[in-house]
């Protein structure tokens, strides 16, 4: 998900916060912050405001999700989403109205069943997340799992990874912990939290965590005999590389390779010694992986309601194009008429003129003059209008729909309309305010008032444009 304006991207992992903002393919900005407690906090990030109107993709840790893989008798997506809708209660420790889920299909097997991967959280871990987010003015519209980043990231950097049938296993070493990622073709079917990090592996040289890793992939291939990795693939900083590639050649018979991620040039202004902890292991490079995820897996845990909320925003989006195109099609039609009728006029003033003679005359070329200064006005104003209005569009936020759009002669515009948000109407005098366009914003009124179950803000609003 890469909006026009471009992406925010935030990932936590049970030791740090780390926040990227990428704007026309580059990464513009970056920050990260020590987790203080087991709730998800923003607290000491730095977005800064120009960053707060793009789209926000949420990484969120593989060990708060599970992963649970369905085959079904069915290829139809609605019928899956029944099926999964009755039996994934069976599967996991919650309740059904206590769980957000989504699935993502894989493959057809050949007995015409679909295999299929269902991602699964607790509400209340989500809605605390989506709280936290949205107290900073950020809107999530993704929410994907850690591993789904790590096998697109690591599939950008090694081509091999997304070869069509390729079985790969992916191992990234955070500092204090790890997952281990299955793929098939570039697509995640598998993943497991692993408690260890590179900061273990350095201390102790233990193999504790290749152990664990190779006793979650020899049961999960046990059990799914006909998916096999070609190899393992080894994303880790460079202090414990060589001794995690020695102990699995000695602990397996994968071949293993290895994928370097701390090549990424630090962004302008960025904090070095941040850069160099997070960029610096490969660690943080993986969340670059988030741009484009849904190549890699179709599942995104937003809430549904929050999905719905998307698409109404999107119709809402529609309406408001629509209705300033009808305004601008009518203030053109206006212009147009106006232009047939003066006109007309020009030509009678002429013929007064003549009959009038001398005095009359005069009077009448005056007025003519006057009707051709006018015919000049509308003309510059028909297309000043449609540039006037593709900027009105630009900082009208999603929330918000006009009912009726009036200017005046003298370049007094009257904004007449509703938000589903209060913040909708704040929002959008703030962008006038900042706008090179319009001056002299006032707020008439905002009155809340319910509607069926929900609350909207009607307002009035006014401002001058600049001449």
């Amino acid at each position: 998900m890469m909006s026009k304006q471009g992406v925010v991207i935030i990932e936590a992992t049970d030791m740090y916060v780390r926040m990227v903002c990428i704007q026309a393919n580059r990464l513009c900005h970056f920050d990260a912050v020590l987790r203080t407690g087991p709730k998800f906090s923003l607290q000491g990030m730095s977005i800064p405001k120009k960053y707060r109107s793009f789209g926000v993709i949420l990484v969120m840790p593989r060990r708060e999700i599970i992963f649970k893989l369905l085959d079904l008798p069915s290829g139809h997506p609605e019928e899956l989403r029944r099926m999964v809708d009755v039996q994934i209660a069976s599967q996991v420790p919650y309740a059904k109205e206590e769980m957000e889920y989504s699935f993502d299909i894989l493959q057809t097997l050949k007995n015409g069943h679909s295999r299929i991967l269902v991602g699964v959280i607790h509400k209340t871990k989500v809605d605390h997340y989506l709280q936290e987010l949205q107290s900073q003015g950020l809107q999530v519209g993704q929410i994907i799992v850690s591993s789904i980043a790590i096998i697109k990231a690591c599939g950008d950097l090694n081509s091999k990874i997304q070869e069509e049938g390729a079985c790969y296993a992916v191992l990234n070493v955070d500092q204090d912990h790890s997952e281990l990622c299955l793929s098939i073709g570039g697509r995640i079917v598998f993943s497991k939290h692993l408690s260890a990090g590179f900061d273990k592996v350095i201390q102790t040289e233990s193999p504790v965590l290749v152990h664990e890793a190779m006793r979650v992939l020899h049961s999960f291939t046990q059990t799914y005999s006909e998916i096999y990795p070609k190899g393992i693939m080894l994303v880790a900083p460079q202090p414990c590389r060589d001794v995690l590639i020695r102990q699995l050649q000695q602990n397996s018979d994968y071949e293993v390779g290895i994928i370097d991620a701390s090549k990424q040039e630090p962004c302008e202004g960025a904090d070095l010694s941040k850069w160099e902890t997070h960029f610096g292991s490969g660690s943080a490079a993986m969340l670059l992986g988030a741009v484009g995820a849904e190549t890699v897996s179709k599942i995104n845990l937003l809430p549904a309601v929050s999905l719905r909320q998307k698409g109404a925003q999107k119709s809402r989006r529609i309406r408001n194009r629509f209705f300033i195109s009808l305004v601008f099609a009518g203030i053109s039609l206006t212009v147009v008429l106006n232009i047939h009728f003066i006109r007309q006029q020009v030509y009678l003033s002429k013929l007064q003129n003549v009959y009038e003679q001398i005095r009359p005359g005069l009077r009448e070329a005056q007025e003519t003059a006057d009707l051709i200064s006018i015919v000049r006005d509308n003309r510059s104003q028909g297309v000043y209008v449609a540039s006037l209005l593709e900027e009105l569009f630009v900082l009208t936020p999603d929330e918000v729909t006009y009912r009726d759009i009036q200017m005046g002669r003298d370049g007094m515009l009257i904004l007449q309309g509703e938000s589903r948000s209060s913040g909708g109407v704040s929002l959008l005098q703030k962008n006038l305010v900042a706008s090179d366009v319009f001056q002299d914003e006032m707020l008439r009124y905002a009155t809340k008032r319910k509607r069926f179950r929900e609350e909207i803000t009607e307002f009035r609003m006014t401002c001058r444009v600049k001449f």
